[in-house]
């Protein structure tokens, strides 16, 4: 039966360290107000910190901001010192204050292909704990190499979402993000 909640009980559902997702593309589909709701929670009690967000294109409206630079929309709701600590992404440029912090080394940033991330939701849905593909060995994305590593911070502190896998048969990466499901 599907029950009914405010966007401050959904905000609440995330909780320190958490790892949360959306399946959008630009601000198409993103839950705006939710978003907000968690800011503002982040922003009155310092919770939740320390979440990781996988994402596959940027949720940003492309640089429209106010004036004083404080309000944008999108995934910018995240961008605050210790509320948002790893982004795990396929496209993140138009999110302008989450690259700023991945630039400047405050979150560790992983950017694996947007297909790959895409095909993460439809493992995490059917109930499987990740994916195993054969996209990227060979690339930034293996981890014998960068393994989708973005940022100094990532490379000295972060232990990379893949892994190289060899069971019976070829060699395949593994995605396994730490995702529970909360309903």
């Amino acid at each position: 039966m599907a029950k009914i909640i405010t966007v401050k009980e959904a905000a609440e559902l995330v909780q320190d360290g958490a790892v949360i997702g959306s399946a959008v593309q630009g601000m198409t589909g993103w839950p705006e107000e939710i978003g907000l709701a968690i800011e503002n929670r982040f922003m009155e009690t310092g919770h939740p910190s320390g979440i990781t967000h996988i994402h596959e294109a940027g949720q940003r409206d492309f640089g429209r901001m106010s004036e004083d630079g404080k309000t944008c929309r999108g995934e910018c709701a995240l961008a605050h010192d210790g509320l948002l600590s790893c982004s795990i992404h396929g496209h993140v440029g138009c999110s302008f204050k989450v690259t700023k912090q991945i630039v400047d080394n405050k979150i560790l940033a992983h950017n694996i292909p947007l297909g790959v991330v895409g095909q993460i939701w439809r493992e995490v849905g059917r109930g499987f704990p990740g994916l195993l593909t054969k996209v990227g060995l060979g690339t930034f994305m293996d981890p014998r190499y960068d393994g989708a590593m973005v940022n100094e911070k990532t490379k000295k502190e972060g232990k990379g979402p893949l892994k190289i896998l060899r069971q019976r048969g070829p060699l395949r990466l593994s995605l396994w993000p730490d995702i529970k499901r909360t309903s």
